[in-house]
């Protein structure tokens, strides 16, 4: 994949839910958004959602693990858009962790 970009999260609880807000595209015109749980050689896709230019991508998924590491890939549109990121629920608002 080209020009994805990655979000490192850890749940609260067992659900969340993400928006995405997709704008300023200047190639292609739709971001895919997708949650990826386990480590880097053996990750397994979980539920996605994609918009296009000027929408919002709704991310909602069930059964995970709180406290377990997950990830949010965009990609494989090779896009290149800007997005916001809104945590409707299940993600807490800690400060990162420090390595």
């Amino acid at each position: 994949m080209k020009n994805n970009g990655w979000l490192r999260i850890s749940p609260r609880f067992d659900s969340i839910a993400i928006d995405f807000q997709v704008s300023e595209c200047q190639v292609g015109n739709e971001l895919r958004f997708f949650l990826l749980s386990g480590e880097c050689d053996t990750m397994t896709l979980r539920p996605f959602a994609s918009a296009q230019d000027g929408s919002v991508a709704h991310l909602m998924a069930n059964g995970l693990t709180p406290g377990e590491i997950y990830f949010v890939v965009d990609g494989p549109n090779n896009a290149e858009c800007k997005f916001q990121t809104h945590v409707v629920y299940g993600i807490g608002t800690a400060a990162p962790a420090r390595y």
